[in-house]
């Protein structure tokens, strides 16, 4: 059993910087995806959802996501696979959210909201789930 604080620590940082790291690479990811799917997408409207708000609102989620899964992983030392089923489920329900959401009096701008947000969440959840466990477990390993 590791009872270093140091050793413990250096883990904990790891888990984190893992997850900031996996952030950092899924909002350009998103930025990319978010030109792309405007160019077929006339009838959007970036007051909704601009670079700003997908590059800040991607490294805070992915922050909060890193100590997540240090609670999850190193604190209360659960196994992966509940950190994998907890945000299988959260993404489950934010998919529902947003396809039972109004985003605008216009009904093709509300659904092209509608499908690049599902489309973020869908990306979202795998970095999340398999991004994350696969660099710090990578990072770890060094």
């Amino acid at each position: 059993m590791n009872t270093n604080p140091a050793e413990k620590s250096d883990t904990a940082y790891s888990a984190f910087r893992a997850a900031f790291s996996v952030g950092l690479m899924d909002a350009i990811l998103f930025l990319i995806f978010n030109v792309i799917y405007r160019q077929y997408a006339p009838e959007f409207s970036s007051d909704l959802l601009n670079g700003s708000i997908l590059i800040a609102g991607t490294i805070i989620l992915f922050s909060l996501t890193g100590l997540v899964y240090l609670l999850v992983i190193h604190v209360l030392k659960l196994r992966l696979v509940v950190y994998m089923i907890l945000f299988i489920v959260l993404s489950i329900l934010g998919q529902l959210a947003i396809q039972n959401t109004q985003f605008s009096g216009d009904a093709l701008q509300s659904q092209a909201i509608r499908g690049e947000l599902a489309s973020i969440i869908t990306i979202y959840e795998v970095s999340a789930v398999f991004g994350i466990p696969l660099l710090h477990k990578r990072s770890s390993s060094l």
